[in-house]
């Protein structure tokens, strides 16, 4: 069993912040060192030691899709490569950034709630620079930002991984959504990566429903916990 230490987040929280996963069985020893503890766990926990508290639990659920062909019916010019901010105004991406992030476990913990809007701004900011995800797509209409996805490739591992989606609650049902999932995917082939994972919250019915939709399955779920030093 190994945690280690997160610095970014450690340094962004200002608090000793660790990640753990446990595998089949093993039981979670005491951790003085750390303030917050991200637990991942196949199994439900059945016990924690005697000096930490449940923040926050969750069933997080990964879904991927094997891309096979490239969408050349599907072109949209609507969708572009966002370099820098200063193209749009900040503010329609940043708002978009909070709207993906309603079910975010950073949002529902209510000991790290107050730092949501910052970290999903800097989410943004450093996925323009590479230093989150690594790419950021984004749909433009009338010169507004209505919805956008970030991913990150993993050429190594020949996958690549949805950080944040999210499409303006007046415009959704309008297929926006799938256009940037389909545009991602087609870089994705680009790129020799053949695989996409999006991960969501299990109870997220609508998210579920709608990636299962565009031909997504189930990959992992993860039970996933926030251990507070009491």
């Amino acid at each position: 069993m190994k945690i280690n230490k997160l610095e970014w987040d450690s340094q962004f929280f200002n608090l000793n912040v660790a990640e753990i996963f446990l595998e089949e069985n093993q039981i979670l020893i005491d951790y003085e060192d750390f303030d917050l503890i991200y637990v991942k766990s196949k199994s439900k926990l059945t016990t924690l030691p005697s000096t930490m508290t449940i923040g926050f639990e969750e069933e997080r659920v990964e879904f991927i899709k094997e891309i096979k062909h490239l969408f050349t019916d599907n072109e949209s010019s609507n969708i572009i490569f966002l370099r820098e901010l200063d193209s749009f105004n900040k503010n329609d991406i940043y708002q978009l950034a909070f709207e993906s992030g309603k079910h975010s476990r950073f949002k529902k913990d209510k000991r790290l709630n107050h730092r949501f809007h910052d970290l999903y701004s800097q989410w943004i900011e450093q996925t323009i620079t590479k230093k989150f995800d690594n790419n950021l797509l984004v749909y433009v209409e009338n010169n507004r930002i209505i919805g956008f996805i970030t991913y990150k490739i993993d050429e190594t591992a020949k996958k690549a991984r949805v950080g944040l989606i999210a499409v303006d609650p007046k415009q959704q049902g309008k297929g926006i959504g799938k256009k940037l999932i389909i545009e991602a995917e087609k870089n994705c082939l680009k790129n020799n990566i053949n695989h996409l994972i999006i991960p969501t919250q299990l109870d997220n019915i609508a998210a579920c429903s709608f990636y299962k939709k565009i031909g997504y399955e189930i990959y992992e779920i993860i039970n996933l916990k926030h251990l507070w030093k009491k």
